[in-house]
């Protein structure tokens, strides 16, 4: 997968879904924006809404 997030994000979701299968509960997970991602598209001139400064 090529997504910037993909790569931090899919373990974390994993994780959180092997522990909601054993426990019956979901750790809350903090995630962070892709700030690559956001960077890359400021510079070809996308407004990116919501995205940190």
């Amino acid at each position: 997968m090529s997504a910037a997030g993909a790569p931090s994000g899919r373990p974390a979701i994993l994780s959180s879904l092997t522990s909601r299968l054993e426990t019956g509960r979901a750790p809350r997970i903090a995630m962070q924006p892709p700030l690559k991602m956001i960077a890359a598209l400021r510079r070809a001139g996308v407004t990116v809404p919501g995205a940190p400064e």
